[in-house]
């Protein structure tokens, strides 16, 4: 993080980068596959090597070749709800006692981490005052980073991946380079890298346990109550309308 930014286009780096749970792990993947490159994950040294890099980087000036993923700030609420009460529920890790505490001083002790309605209007407003992943909040992070005319970034969402990944993916890869993507190369990655292979099931069909838990858009609608639409509203619903998730405010019709 340091280094990438003062090399620059010297090193042959390829960057990933997302608020967490956008689905960059997924994107990493086929970018590393169609590349033909490694993609070294958690490694705690600089790797001096051509690879890509995934990471939750705030805004970064000075970076070249940068896949910048997005997704809708409400999924993405859900999607760390989800990740953060598995963590709470497992008690294997040192992480997974702090996020007891978290939750606990959040919701109170002995809490419901299944009662997603009742706990997801104080977890939105924590996580966008006291974001841990990336430290700044998804509004803050979209916004800084979602530069489609930057020569250097390659902005999709994680809602074209999952409806046009080949033609999504060719059109970031044909930004940085001089010829045309090979879409059959790119269907190959895609096919390797589909939700159902990855998991055994189809997309939709959920495991809670999993790291890949649903693999849809949408979801929030499933999980939102009014409460947590008003809180979202708050704090990023000027940023959904910004980056095109939403034309107005008007969202709570859309709730199950």
């Amino acid at each position: 993080r340091h280094l990438a930014p003062r090399l620059g286009s010297g090193y042959p780096w390829w960057y990933v980068l997302e608020y967490p749970k956008a689905g960059g792990t997924w994107l990493s993947r086929m970018v590393a596959d169609y590349l033909r490159l490694p993609f070294p994950q958690h490694s705690r040294l600089p790797t001096m090597f051509s690879c890509v890099i995934h990471g939750h980087w705030k805004h970064t000036p000075g970076l070249n070749n940068v896949f910048y993923l997005a997704r809708d700030g409400r999924d993405t609420m859900v999607s760390l709800y989800f990740m953060r009460m598995k963590a709470v529920e497992r008690q294997k890790f040192s992480s997974d006692a702090r996020h007891k505490r978290t939750y606990e001083s959040l919701f109170g002790v002995g809490f419901d981490p299944a009662d997603i309605q009742t706990n997801l209007p104080k977890f939105i407003e924590h996580e966008m005052n006291n974001p841990r992943d990336c430290r700044v909040s998804w509004p803050n992070h979209v916004e800084t980073w979602w530069r489609p005319d930057d020569p250097g970034i390659a902005c999709l969402k994680y809602e074209e991946l999952l409806s046009d990944p080949i033609e999504t993916l060719a059109r970031c890869f044909e930004k940085f380079t001089d010829q045309p993507a090979d879409r059959d190369e790119l269907a190959i990655t895609v096919d390797r890298f589909s939700f159902q292979k990855m998991t055994g099931r189809k997309p939709g069909s959920e495991d809670k346990s999993s790291f890949l838990r649903k693999g849809i858009a949408g979801d929030w609608v499933n999980h939102f109550s009014p409460d947590a639409v008003d809180v979202f509203k708050q704090y990023a619903g000027a940023s959904l309308i910004k980056l095109g998730y939403e034309a107005s405010s008007d969202w709570e019709s859309r709730l199950t």
